[in-house]
Formats: C-alpha cells, sequence, structure tokens
C-alpha cells in the first residue's frame, strides 16, 4: 500500500515537473510564439492538459500526452493534424518506453511539423 502512494506521489511530482517546463519553454520560444496565434492562455491549458494527462502511468506517456494536449489547445490545429500527431506521438513512445521527456516532447514537435505539411 505504502509503495502505491510513493509510485503516486512521484507521478504527481513528475507531472508538475512537466507543467513547469512546459511554461517555461513558452516563455523562452519567442519565434514560436510569434508565428502561432494561441487561442487559448498557457495557464488553462496547462491546467486543463494536467488534468487529462495525470491517469497516464508510464512517464514517457505522460510526456506525450501532456506535449500533445498543449499542441492541441494552445495552437488549434485541425482535428486531422491534431490526431496525426497523437498517433505519431504514441507510436514513438511506445517504441521507445525508456524515453526521457525532453526526448519525447522533441518527437512530439517533430510529429507536429511532418502532419502539418502533410496536410
Amino acid at each position: 500500500m505504502e509503495r502505491y502512494n510513493m509510485e503516486k506521489l512521484m507521478m504527481i511530482l513528475f507531472m508538475l515537473t512537466i507543467v513547469f517546463v512546459a511554461q517555461q519553454r513558452v516563455f523562452v520560444d519567442a519565434a514560436m510564439a510569434a508565428k502561432f496565434q494561441p487561442e487559448k492562455s498557457t495557464g488553462t491549458c496547462v491546467k486543463t492538459c494536467g488534468i487529462q494527462c495525470i491517469p497516464q502511468l508510464a512517464p514517457p506517456m505522460i510526456a506525450a500526452c501532456f506535449a500533445v494536449c498543449m499542441i492541441g489547445c494552445k495552437f488549434g490545429p485541425s482535428q486531422v493534424v491534431y490526431n496525426c500527431t497523437k498517433d505519431c506521438a504514441k507510436a514513438i513512445v511506445h517504441s521507445n518506453l525508456g524515453a526521457d521527456p525532453e526526448s519525447v516532447r522533441h518527437h512530439v514537435d517533430k510529429c507536429y511539423e511532418s502532419c502539418q505539411r502533410k496536410f
């Protein structure tokens, strides 16, 4: 029972770390901000995505869920581009379960760019 609580605590701490990194990335990446017109505030997206992604069990899955969710929330791509990005990210994460959150985010960004060019 205590192990379960410790794992739950670790997942919550990990998720909070991802939220913090995501917020910092928004401030640092001014070039992306100039290119896209955000539909929602970052704070709203972070809260929504955090709630949506916390049930994921594996840290790479949480990172992928959060990155894809933030893309959908902040940039409002078409449903086709969003689904393409989500499928691409899931495929990459499932093939590399030991990936760290930063590499997962990088892969999701590549998926998004690829899907955006496709459609």
